[in-house]
C-alpha cells in the first residue's frame, strides 16, 4: 500500500526556508532532518516550493557551510529526496570536493543515482569509488532490479 501524500502547509515551507538560509548549523542540520523524515512519511512540497527549498539547499552546499559534516550529509539527503536535475551538478561538486570523506561520497552518490538514474551521465565519476560502495550507496533510493550487484560479495535479494 502506498503512504497517503500530504502537503507542506505554506507556513512550514517558509520556516524551513528560514532556516537553511541561516548561519546557524545546527538550526540548518535540524530543518534538513525534517524534510527528510516528513518525505518518508508521505509529505512533498509543491512544485514551486520543492524549487525554493532545493534552491536552498543548493545555497548552503556550495556556501562555505559545507565544510560541516554533517550539514553536507544531511544536504545530500535531502537532495536525494527531492533533488532535481537543478542539484546534479552541485552534487557532483561536492563529490570532488569531498572525495576523501567516506560518508560524505555515499550520500553524494545515493543523491546521484537518485537525481539522475542514467548513471552514463556520471559514471566516469563513480569509477573512481570501490565497486561495493558505489551500490549499496545507491540501494539507500534504488530499487535493487535497477542495478547490477553482480560486484557485491551478498545476494542483497536473500541477505
Amino acid at each position: 500500500m502506498v503512504p497517503p501524500k500530504f502537503i507542506f502547509y505554506p507556513q512550514t515551507v517558509s520556516y524551513l526556508r528560514s532556516q537553511l538560509d541561516k548561519d546557524d548549523a545546527s538550526q540548518t542540520k535540524r530543518a534538513l532532518q525534517y524534510i527528510c523524515r516528513m518525505h518518508r512519511n508521505g509529505y512533498f512540497f509543491t512544485a514551486s516550493d520543492r524549487f525554493g527549498i532545493e534552491q536552498s539547499i543548493v545555497g548552503m552546499l556550495q556556501s562555505p557551510r559545507s565544510k560541516d559534516e554533517k550539514l553536507r550529509r544531511w544536504g545530500l539527503n535531502a537532495l536525494a529526496r527531492l533533488g532535481t536535475v537543478f542539484s546534479f551538478d552541485c552534487v557532483i561538486s561536492i563529490l570532488e570536493k569531498f572525495i576523501d570523506c567516506p560518508q560524505t561520497v555515499a550520500s553524494a552518490i545515493a543523491a546521484l543515482y537518485k537525481i539522475e538514474p542514467d548513471v552514463n551521465k556520471f559514471v566516469n565519476i563513480l569509477n573512481r569509488f570501490d565497486p561495493q560502495l558505489r551500490i549499496l550507496a545507491a540501494l539507500q533510493h534504488i530499487e535493487p532490479n535497477k542495478l547490477n550487484l553482480s560486484d557485491l560479495p551478498i545476494n542483497i535479494e536473500n541477505a
